[in-house]
């Protein structure tokens, strides 16, 4: 990215990610694919007077990436006063990189969701898919691992027993 000035941020997309920020400590470039994933840790490092315009509030921000130490990667910036560990960020990439094994390769709990600012998606056989957000489970629930959760289908009432995918609350 050197030597060209830097893609502007919407406000829209400005609000967005500060808000991420504040709440989870960190964001990814699938999250906000703005420039090319390997740019996206210091693109938004360098946009943070943009984003403390938009209301971010946590400080110094470091480029970060999975590094290829596992089956799913991606780059991204992290809040440095957060300290979010490389294990939260991988678990993070592997529940949002889809099916067929994106969530139990997370082992994540479906309270670990809800902090991660991820919600789940259930395939019902009738063809129907639901969303439910995480904050919805009950707090005995949210100590469930996420692959246990379940749902019921609008349409057809079934009870689905697994999830198929996580999707972005934001």
């Amino acid at each position: 990215m050197s030597g060209k000035p830097l893609p502007k941020i919407d406000p829209v997309t400005a609000q967005k990610i500060a808000d991420v920020l504040n709440k989870r400590g960190f964001v990814t470039h699938d999250d906000f694919p703005l420039v090319l994933q390997k740019e996206f840790g210091d693109f938004i490092k360098r946009k943070i007077r943009t984003l403390n315009k938009h209301g971010y509030t946590g400080g110094t921000l470091e480029p970060w990436s999975t590094n290829f130490r596992q089956a799913n990667f991606t780059y991204g910036a992290r809040v440095i006063a957060r300290q979010v560990p490389d294990t939260r960020l991988d678990a993070y990439t592997n529940a949002t990189a889809g099916p067929p094994s994106g969530l139990a390769l997370s082992k994540l709990t479906i309270g670990d969701l809800s902090h991660l600012l991820l919600g789940l998606v259930f395939a019902c056989p009738c063809g129907h898919q639901t969303k439910v957000d995480s904050n919805l489970y009950s707090f005995a629930d949210r100590k469930k691992d996420c692959t246990q959760a379940t749902a019921v289908c609008p349409a057809c009432k079934a009870v689905i027993t697994s999830p198929s995918d996580a999707y972005r609350l934001f």
